[in-house]
C-alpha cells in the first residue's frame, strides 16, 4: 500500500506536539556514529549501539561531560545559553525512565 507525505508529516506533528510526549520535557537526541553505530542520548543517559546488536551504555557525569558529548559526539555548536538550558533540564530530568526502549 502507498503511503503520502501528508501521512507521515501528520503522524509527526501529532507526537511531536502532544502534551504527554516526551519531547517537550527531555533532552533527546540521536546521531549516526562512525563504523555504522547509532549514538542516542536521553537527558543524562547516553547510548552506542552497534551494528551487531550490543549497546554500550553509560551515564553523563557533570556538565563538562555533558559539554563534550553534545559538541564533539553529536557535532552540535550549541550557544552557552541554549546549553545552560539543556543541562538545566538534565539537572531536573536526570537518569529518569526513558519513555521508549530505544532510550533506555
Amino acid at each position: 500500500m502507498p503511503r503520502y507525505d501528508g501521512e507521515y508529516e501528520i503522524t509527526n506533528w501529532f507526537t511531536s506536539t502532544h502534551p504527554d510526549a516526551p519531547y517537550h520535557s527531555n533532552m533527546i537526541a540521536a546521531h549516526p556514529g562512525p563504523n555504522r553505530t547509532r549514538i542516542t542520548m536521553f537527558n543524562a543517559r547516553a547510548i552506542v549501539r552497534y551494528p551487531d546488536g550490543r549497546a554500550e551504555r553509560r551515564t553523563l557525569d557533570g556538565n563538562d561531560e555533558y559539554r563534550r558529548v553534545v559538541r564533539e559526539e553529536f557535532g552540535l555548536n550549541v550557544s552557552q545559553e541554549d546549553l545552560a538550558a539543556m543541562l538545566k533540564v538534565v539537572e531536573q530530568r536526570g537518569t529518569k525512565g526513558a519513555p521508549h526502549p530505544f532510550f533506555s
